[in-house]
């Protein structure tokens, strides 16, 4: 059977029971790679009993197409990488009580880092209050990418204190439509390519990029909430907004440029009372202003 490459690094293979599938022995213990597969076609039908079985080692778990249903939390340790096979790997959560995430790290003190959660769908059946699909906490230099769903979640991805972490090419179509896609609390993240029905994009940490996402339908106070300073809000598109399409409530220093927010039902970009400096440049949006000495050149009012 002909290897494939995963997770940026060791080779993976569609059955992985016999080591010499596709692989050496030696190749395959050296890079931990583990195949989930719930028709017992892989090596372990369940998550945590796979991340488990690297022993805090790190490695590379790829989980085959399937529908995994799962009835408590998922804890990744350090250098872990969790990639599923794309939309048909679908993670649900059946858990029904509050306040729980899908997926968490597994040292919240900050005793995390470099881990990587990619290419699955995820969804929550459970109906517990205020569940989270992706919860990172104190883990740096992490990256989340091509997640898609977040049905059923009050948010599907938060990052808190959380630094230098990628966000890019998610897509949250949530039917429930109550809290947000993604809520990032951390510093010099980046979050781009994105896709949002209904949920936009809450900014509350310092010195982060957020580009090129689209968010249609927001029924939040905006599509791209901005409270951090010093951050980048380049080139993203945003259409029919229920309030506004950003909101710099309290914000300062922040480049807000090349932006489009058509159908904003109050303000393409509204500046709060407490937004001071920033920058608003080549905007499609019409703007309104209740901060202090911020500058707006070069926009068009849509």
């Amino acid at each position: 059977m002909e290897a494939f490459k995963f997770g940026g690094g060791g080779f993976g293979f569609q059955h992985s029971k016999r080591a010499n599938q596709g692989i050496t022995e030696t190749k395959r213990i050296e890079t931990a790679s583990i195949i989930v597969a719930e028709d017992e076609t892989g090596d372990f039908q369940g998550i945590q009993e796979a991340i488990n079985s690297l022993n805090g080692a790190g490695g590379y778990i790829q989980i085959k197409e399937g529908i995994y249903s799962i009835s408590k939390t998922i804890k990744v340790p350090s250098n872990v990488t969790i990639q599923g096979s794309g939309y048909n790997t679908l993670i649900n959560f059946t858990l029904s009580t509050n306040f729980k995430n899908l997926f968490e790290n597994e040292d919240q003190s900050g005793g995390n880092s470099n881990i990587v959660i990619k290419n699955f769908r995820l969804e929550s059946s459970g109906g517990g209050a205020h569940q989270g699909g992706i919860y990172i906490e104190n883990c740096n230099n992490c990256t989340i990418e091509e997640i898609k769903g977040g049905n059923g979640f009050h948010y599907m991805i938060n990052i808190d204190d959380s630094n230098n972490t990628f966000v890019k090419n998610c897509h949250d179509f949530a039917g429930s439509v109550t809290g947000y896609g993604l809520y990032c609390s951390s510093e010099n993240c980046v979050i781009i390519g994105n896709n949002f029905r209904y949920r936009g994009i809450v900014i509350s940490g310092d010195n982060n990029i957020v580009s090129n996402n689209n968010i249609n339908d927001s029924i939040q106070e905006a599509a791209i909430t901005l409270n951090g300073n010093g951050c980048t809000v380049i080139g993203n598109q945003i259409y029919n907004s229920n309030y506004d399409g950003i909101w710099a409530d309290s914000g300062d220093y922040n480049i807000i440029v090349g932006n489009n927010c058509k159908n904003a039902s109050n303000y393409g970009i509204s500046f709060g009372d407490y937004a001071t400096y920033n920058l608003a440049s080549s905007n499609i949006a019409t703007i309104t202003d209740d901060g202090s000495n911020n500058t707006k050149v070069n926009n068009i009012n849509a």
